[in-house]
């Protein structure tokens, strides 16, 4: 084995003829240099390694290479073979050879730095949520995994960077166009087209699905004080009688339709999680922690108004629990769909909050905005937009307020807890 001169082959015309003990194809193969210097060293290489001499070869930058830097386009007969031999399968399996182009092509504009299933990028991606410090609600991390789980579905075990445009939409018909989806699945999308695991962000130039709208339905005053009689144990339920089997729907009735506090804030959403505790509760003032609000600052509720209407029925709220509400959010849940069905009483989607927006503008006019907003921790701008909905004949704000236990109880209330109960 050694340099030969082929002036036939210009870009390189030094040829090494590797005998077949020392080719990996066990066939003789002819390796194509530059200089009859690379040739006499690409020798030497084989000679030392012999049929392994591949592993060995580098190009210029010390990189591995299958053929020596600068050598000419030769295929050997058995590669001619294999590439002949794989195109014919793929063309077969694809159905026409125009669909391999597009298979190519296809391949070269996904190529990424990270392959990972729907499923694995989402746990990756989970994951720097949960460390990130922006990231203080639990409420938000929820609706990552929520929403997330909706495109999982869609696409089971699919590699994340062939989910292209189309696949998009066969998202975003099978969610009926959710914005909240597409907001959180846009996130994640940028977050994967950042850390290499998509080439191009199929939601970059996709437009929202539908419009937020505003979420400002509210209970009327008479449907809500029926709905605190029967879970008090002062009125019958329908098809069951007089029952203290509602009586934990109680505190997120309540503090949130009374007080304006978030589900999140009432009720843990996990064993770990926080939530308001009964020494949290003054007789003219509740606190509501920083650890539990939704932006991590804390507010204070004061309006008289308020705490009166809440320190009247919170003799009817179960003790024995630091938390005022004992139920997680899952069993609260359960109960409420529970209520729901043998009562006839429907809930409203954040009608608690809103009801306790709407009813105190009119409870203290329009010029009070600012201090209501203060007790929600909103600003005004967006109470004004969201809460003040229907105009009311004077006195709505005042009647939503003053429902009170009747005074000719029906049943014994729950034991009390000690100092909060007026």
């Amino acid at each position: 084995m050694k340099p030969s001169y082929y002036p036939s082959n210009p870009t390189a015309p030094w040829r090494v003829s590797v005998p077949m003990k020392w080719s990996p194809t066990g066939k003789r193969r002819a390796r194509y240099l530059k200089s009859q210097e690379e040739a006499k060293k690409f020798c030497q290489l084989v000679r030392k390694h012999g049929v392994h001499h591949l592993e060995y070869l580098k190009d210029e930058d010390g990189n591995p290479v299958d053929k020596p830097a600068g050598s000419a386009p030769v295929m050997t007969k058995h590669q001619e073979e294999l590439w002949t031999s794989a195109v014919r399968h793929l063309a077969t399996e694809l159905g026409s050879i125009n669909e391999l182009y597009e298979a190519v092509a296809r391949f070269k504009a996904t190529r990424v730095d990270k392959l990972a299933t729907v499923e694995e990028a989402f746990a990756s991606f989970y994951k720097e949520r949960e460390n990130d410090p922006n990231v203080t609600s639990d409420a938000t991390l929820a609706k990552y995994k929520n929403e997330l789980r909706k495109l999982i579905r869609q696409f089971p075990g699919e590699q994340l960077s062939t989910i292209e445009i189309a696949k998009i939409q066969e998202l975003r018909r099978a969610v009926k166009g959710s914005r909240t989806t597409y907001s959180v699945v846009k996130t994640f999308f940028g977050w994967a087209k950042t850390n290499g695991y998509v080439k191009e962000n199929p939601m970059k130039d996709e437009k929202p699905w539908s419009d937020w709208g505003v979420n400002n339905d509210y209970y009327k005053v008479e449907p809500f004080g029926r709905m605190l009689r029967m879970c008090a144990g002062l009125d019958e339920v329908p098809g069951v009688g007089l029952t203290n089997k509602y009586q934990d729907l109680l505190p997120w009735l309540i503090l949130g339709g009374f007080g304006g506090l978030r589900t999140s804030e009432i009720s843990r959403r996990k064993k770990t999680s926080d939530a308001l505790k009964w020494t949290d509760l003054g007789a003219k003032m509740i606190e509501i922690r920083a650890a539990i609000t939704k932006t991590r600052k804390r507010r204070v509720l004061s309006k008289a108004y308020a705490i009166d209407a809440i320190q009247a029925w919170l003799k009817f709220v179960p003790s024995g629990s630091e938390f005022v509400c004992r139920l997680g959010q899952h069993e609260l849940n359960t109960l409420k769909k529970e209520f729901k069905e043998v009562s006839g009483l429907d809930f409203e989607d954040n009608g608690l909050r809103n009801s306790f927006g709407t009813y105190a503008i009119h409870y203290d006019s329009k010029e009070g905005a600012g201090s209501v907003a203060l007790q929600m921790g909103n600003s005004e701008k967006v109470l004004l937009s969201n809460y003040v909905g229907d105009m009311f004949a004077e006195g709505t704000g005042q009647a939503w307020f003053n429902l009170r236990p009747d005074t000719a109880f029906t049943s014994e209330p729950a034991q009390t807890q000690e100092g909060i109960a007026a």
